[in-house]
């Protein structure tokens, strides 16, 4: 009975990829330089997408997780975390004057004031809609996009450039 050989092909030997001919070893397999944008483009969409799941703990999960080992996914998750945070800073504010209207608003003869904060209420609520699917958006196009109005409360994202 003869030894039989694996047939010609790449093997991992336990350090990289590399050619056996079916006789003996041959050069390493090259080395393909990762793309971190293409291969984080999915998770840095879903980053800005806080605001329809538990607000700013899904871009917190994923800058933790997934964030660690791609530069794009932690760019995108930091600027989608810092921008939570901020609109949940500006919804406290604008909650706390709702609720200050309210107050004022007993024992008073007319309209109640506090239906005038509704219309900012919604205003925010339309800003953090629109700047989050613009982060989507623009995160599936490969581009390292920064919201135009968030305070860096979290460190970790691309700095703009130019």
């Amino acid at each position: 009975m003869g030894q039989t050989t694996a047939p010609p092909g790449w093997y991992h030997d336990g350090r990289a990829l590399r050619w056996w001919d079916g006789a003996a070893w041959g050069p390493y397999a090259p080395l393909v330089p990762r793309d971190p944008v293409a291969d984080g483009k999915t998770l840095a969409v879903i980053s800005h997408f806080g605001i329809f799941a538990c607000w700013f703990v899904l871009p917190l999960v994923i800058r933790l997780t997934s964030g660690r080992d791609n530069e794009y996914v932690r760019h995108h998750a930091t600027e989608a975390l810092n921008f939570m945070i901020t609109a949940g800073v500006l919804y406290a504010i604008a909650m706390a004057l709702w609720l200050v209207s309210v107050a004022s608003s007993f024992g008073s003869d007319g309209t109640p004031a506090f239906f005038a904060m509704m219309p900012l209420l919604w205003l925010l609520q339309a800003a953090v809609l629109a700047f989050s699917i613009v982060g989507g958006v623009r995160a599936s196009q490969g581009v390292w996009w920064r919201y135009p109005i968030s305070v860096r409360f979290v460190p970790g994202a691309r700095p703009k450039s130019g």
